[in-house]
């Protein structure tokens, strides 16, 4: 999706999300309406992934085998954008502001997320920063190095790069 539908999506959920933070519901219920919001928006990845997802020539595979897993859990966006509008006087702009880092995603595994969720969540852990829960989640970031070239791919299904060349490539 292009920059500027990205924009306009953000700015259309701030201010459906603002306007439901003032409506007369329970702010569970808001806050989950607006988490929901945030899961239509499009991501914008932070270039950082799972030391997990790389095999073992530092490379990660397809974006499409990787799970992308936000700072902080939905629900707890929804949360923070309630309380930003209704004890803050938080305006549609800096609503906007703010999910422009809850849309913000790394790439990690599967299994990682899955942990993740359970942290992000939980009751005793979901109020902690989000560097913390992913150390409690086991999930260390490192910068995105990228798929490994096809070129490269071709040569050692091939047998054609020992060790050596391998480390020298990447």
């Amino acid at each position: 999706m292009a920059k500027s539908n990205r924009f306009a999506k953000l700015m259309e959920i701030a201010t459906l999300a603002h306007i439901t933070a003032k409506a007369g519901v329970s702010t569970k219920v808001k806050a989950r309406a607006i988490g929901t919001m945030i899961y239509d928006i499009p991501t914008k990845r932070s270039g950082m992934v799972s030391l997990a997802l790389l095999d073992e020539y530092g490379y990660r595979p397809s974006v499409s085998k990787c799970t992308e897993e936000h700072f902080y859990s939905r629900n707890e966006s929804g949360f923070t954008i309630i309380e930003m509008v209704e004890k803050h006087g938080g305006t549609i702009g800096d609503v906007g502001e703010y999910l422009v880092d809850a849309t913000t995603v790394h790439l990690t595994t599967k299994a990682e997320n899955i942990r993740l969720s359970a942290i992000q969540n939980h009751p005793t852990t979901k109020d902690l920063g989000w560097e913390e829960q992913y150390a409690m989640a086991g999930i260390e970031l490192v910068e995105d190095p990228g798929t490994m070239p096809i070129k490269m791919q071709n040569q050692i299904k091939k047998g054609l790069l020992d060790e050596k060349e391998i480390a020298k490539a990447a």
